[in-house]
């Protein structure tokens, strides 16, 4: 008997302890928002102060394949994207993620960048609250109307591909220079060279009617957000493209699908500072482009030229 009390008094304890180590939920202070943008679906929803709010952001990626779970908390953060591991929890049971977290330039803001694949995303259709753990931070949110939300960021993204002539009848475009040099040794962000990332990716374009890139997906996530995200910034940046036409042969918007493209790991590479970020003054939603910020990138110092055999 007494021995089924100890055990009864541990589990209680240890009960105890695991509750008071949940983060208290943060409650909503206004409706969730849903931006319909032209190269991103974004919801977005304040919790806590409204006057200086914790945003809880979910960004489907334009195939729909996963979701990022982002956080933005009103202190300031790391001026370059730190890439790390976090726990998203809907009530299910902890999923592991691959976690980016920085600062927004020129506020005391941060934001936690969480990915998610659509089968996880899932478990929230019938969620309450979910909490994230990132490091030492961790922070909960009561969860409502998220069916509906779901459901609207699904008919989002399928009107976005409407828009951009997916399946539609246009002859595709295609690159002006050779996409596959464009990714160099300089290019590979330090943070992945200490990770097991792949190092073929393959990425889905927008391109408008100019030819330009208008927004940018992995076509699935690396596991180093880091990654994903300086490969949409670097084909933005440095390609351009004949731009698909339809039948009468007017220049028309259409997304494009890279060939797998092989990173090199060199010794040394650039840090971007992560895609989208999440910004709001408690009902104002800033749109996310799904870019990387190429002025918060870490500077590449120049590669050592070979020694000279004398002469």
């Amino acid at each position: 008997m007494q021995i089924r009390f100890v055990a009864a008094v541990s589990a209680l304890m240890w009960s105890s302890i695991a509750a008071s180590a949940l983060p208290q939920l943060l409650q909503p202070v206004d409706k969730w928002q849903l931006d319909f943008g032209d190269t991103q679906c974004v919801a977005a929803r304040s919790y806590g102060d409204a006057a200086s709010p914790t945003i809880l952001g979910i960004v489907p990626s334009f195939n729909g394949a996963y979701y990022k779970v982002m956080v933005s908390v009103p202190r300031a953060g790391p001026p370059y994207a730190k890439e790390s591991r976090g726990v998203v929890d809907f009530g299910r049971g902890p999923i592991n993620s691959e976690l980016l977290y920085y600062g927004k330039s020129g506020v005391n803001q941060s934001v936690y960048q969480f990915t998610l694949s659509a089968a996880d995303m899932a478990q929230a259709e019938a969620a309450t609250a979910v909490t994230v753990k990132a490091d030492r931070a961790s922070y909960g949110f009561a969860l409502s109307d998220l069916p509906t939300l779901l459901t609207g960021l699904r008919k989002c993204n399928a009107d976005l591909r409407h828009y951009w002539n997916v399946g539609g009848p246009v002859t595709a475009g295609t690159p002006i220079a050779d996409i596959n040099t464009l990714l160099t040794r300089r290019d590979y962000p330090t943070e992945a060279q200490y990770t097991k990332a792949p190092s073929t990716m393959q990425y889905e374009l927008l391109i408008d009617e100019n030819g330009a890139v208008a927004g940018c997906d992995a076509l699935a996530p690396s596991g180093v957000q880091v990654l994903d995200s300086t490969g949409c910034q670097i084909i933005s940046g440095r390609t351009k493209f004949r731009p698909a036409r339809d039948f009468s042969g007017k220049a028309v918007r259409s997304a494009w699908t890279t060939p797998p493209l092989v990173w090199t790991n060199g010794v040394q590479g650039a840090l971007d500072s992560g895609c989208s970020m999440l910004s709001s003054d408690g009902r104002t939603l800033v749109n996310m482009c799904g870019q990387s910020d190429a002025a918060r990138m870490r500077p590449t110092p120049p590669t050592p030229m070979p020694p000279q055999a004398p002469k």
